[in-house]
Formats: structure tokens, C-alpha cells, sequence
């Protein structure tokens, strides 16, 4: 079936379907359900995040899967918190968990934070309590 809207992001144009794309997430079906231009030239821009990132999100969107997950996570998190995908927030916040050691910690708290991630938020503050030995040079915890 033919795509029926073009999203550029970042300069780099995008086909899809709108049905998809309103399915997913309500921030985009509230742009295609109001009077807003986009609703009226099937046209959306997403000036806030790169067509590398944007990619991965339709990836997810058609697939329920995104190739190398770990390595997009965090900015994937930052995108499906604004855009309110929460099932894709869901499995970033399970990757960023994977991934959390005691260097990157305090960063990880600050992350989950600043994206309303609370299952991260609470994994990483019992993965410190329960590593709290490990805290003890500071020059870890500043770096």
C-alpha cells in the first residue's frame, strides 16, 4: 500500500503511512486529528531529532523491533518520551538498564530524570545501593 504522508527530518524526507504513525503515538495523532497544517498537507517536519534516530523510530513503528538497540537508546528515550511511545520507551529504558555500570550511574539517574523513566530510575538507584562499595572513589563518581 502506498504511503499517503512525507515526514523530513533534518533535511532527509521520510515516506509513511498515517495510520501508522497515529497508531504509535499520540503527539503525531494529535497533529493529523486537529486543524493543523499538517492534518492538511500530509506533511510533517520533526525539526528535533536526526534522520538517523527517526529511522530507527519508523524501523520500530512497522517492525516492533530496532537493529542495535543499545547503541541508540538513550537519544531513542529522549524521542519516545516527547513523542509519548511508550512501548518504545519501555525497551529503551530495559537496554539503558543493560547497560548501566558504576561509571555511568549518576548519568543514568540524571537521564532517567529528565525522561520520566521511572522503571530506569529505579533500576539504576538499586543498582547503586546494591553496589554503593563501589562509590567510594569519588573520581568515578565526577567523571
Amino acid at each position: 500500500m502506498g504511503s499517503d504522508i512525507l515526514i523530513n527530518v533534518g533535511g532527509k524526507e521520510f515516506q509513511g503511512h498515517k495510520f501508522m504513525l497515529m497508531v504509535r503515538s499520540p503527539v503525531l495523532t494529535a497533529m493529523f486529528s486537529h486543524d493543523m497544517i499538517e492534518k492538511k498537507t500530509n506533511e510533517i517536519s520533526i525539526p528535533d531529532i536526526t534522520p538517523e534516530i527517526f529511522e530507527k523510530i519508523l524501523e520500530y513503528f512497522y517492525t516492533d523491533e530496532i537493529t542495535d538497540l543499545d547503541a541508540y537508546a538513550e537519544c531513542l528515550l529522549k524521542a519516545a518520551d516527547k513523542y509519548q511511545i511508550q512501548s518504545l520507551k519501555d525497551i529503551c529504558q530495559e537496554s539503558l538498564s543493560k547497560t548501566l555500570t558504576v561509571e555511568n550511574s549518576l548519568k543514568m539517574i540524571d537521564t532517567a530524570n529528565l525522561y520520566n523513566a521511572n522503571e530506569l530510575l529505579a533500576f539504576t538507584n538499586d543498582f547503586i545501593a546494591s553496589n554503593i562499595k563501589n562509590f567510594t572513589n569519588t573520581s568515578t563518581i565526577i567523571n
